[in-house]
């Protein structure tokens, strides 16, 4: 089953400059994108193998050095990060919005207790609730107000569950 992009997104990178990029497709374990200047200039193709990879829930790519970089570590359980998710623009379309949040590793699992006081909130009343997707505490464990800034919500609780087994 192949996945194919149709999008260009544009970038910053570290030292200024901006790029664009398209990631083409997800074939059989395959990604392929490219990415060039703005005017077009200096189209590069590549190709990253997820089996180089296997291990590793994520594989960073630097633009400045054109190169593959291998920076998990070997083990992790939840990665603090800047990431773009699709947001309800509210005319329903969705718009890629950066976000930081937190991701989970492949092999760890997250339980979500909403409504609940964390203080006296038991992981075995969410024991069938665990599930590994990535982003399952994501950006929305705060919020954000013009008038009040951030907040963290008061009554909920996640339980991580790291790939040894521990809550």
């Amino acid at each position: 089953h192949a996945i194919n992009g149709s999008r260009v997104f544009f970038i910053k990178i570290r030292n200024g400059e901006m790029k664009k990029i398209q990631i083409e497709s997800l074939t059989g374990g395959l990604y392929t994108f490219k990415y060039a200047n703005m005017d077009g200039t200096g189209e590069i193709t590549r190709v990253i193998d997820k089996a180089d990879f296997p291990d590793k829930t994520l594989v960073y790519y630097s633009f400045e050095n054109d190169s593959v970089l291998d920076l998990e570590p070997s083990e992790w359980d939840l990665l603090f990060t800047r990431y773009s998710t699709p947001l309800d623009a509210g005319d329903g379309s969705t718009i890629d919005y950066t976000v930081t949040g937190i991701f989970v590793n492949a092999g760890s699992r997250v339980a979500v207790g909403r409504g609940v006081d964390p203080a006296t909130a038991d992981h075995e009343a969410y024991a069938d609730d665990y599930t590994d997707m990535v982003s399952t505490i994501g950006f929305d464990w705060k919020d954000f107000d013009f008038q009040a800034g951030w907040s963290i919500p008061e009554d909920r609780v996640y339980f991580v569950q790291t790939s040894a087994g521990e809550i």
